[in-house]
């Protein structure tokens, strides 16, 4: 499944279970309208990865500052979706993910970029931007 086509279905079925004033074919069309494709970093953890709580506290830092970033499955567009490996196997296994964290920077149905280890906020912001094109 393609990245685009992923962040579509999760904001669908987010739309269909959680009860909105936005509905899904509201998405449909939002989605059509977007002149660039949708920039997003997935970064792949899980429990039992002993260092990703501390890449946690960079995406918390660039939360602070404005930059969203949301858990994969919750329906919010961001530029950072973290995804549990253990909860979406398929995901990890579609992108390569190898060692966690891991951070897959993707430009519509494109990964631009990707990197296994910490980084840091203004790395991340780094890697999105390059995703991003600028």
């Amino acid at each position: 499944m393609k990245p685009l086509a992923i962040i579509a279905a999760v904001l669908k079925a987010a739309v269909l279970l959680c009860g909105s004033a936005f509905g899904a074919d509201d998405l449909d069309a939002w989605l059509k309208r977007q002149a660039t494709p949708p920039t997003c970093v997935y970064v792949f953890t899980n429990r039992s990865c002993s260092v990703c709580p501390r890449q946690q506290v960079a995406l918390d830092w660039l939360t602070a500052k404005g930059w969203v970033n949301a858990r994969k499955g919750s329906g919010t567009l961001a530029h950072f979706v973290v995804v549990d490996t253990d909860a979406f196997p398929d995901e990890a296994r579609r992108y390569g993910v190898g060692a966690l964290p891991c951070m897959v920077a993707v430009r519509g149905d494109v990964v631009i970029s990707r990197h296994e280890g910490l980084l840091g906020p203004d790395e991340l912001r780094a890697l999105w931007w390059k995703a991003k094109g600028k």
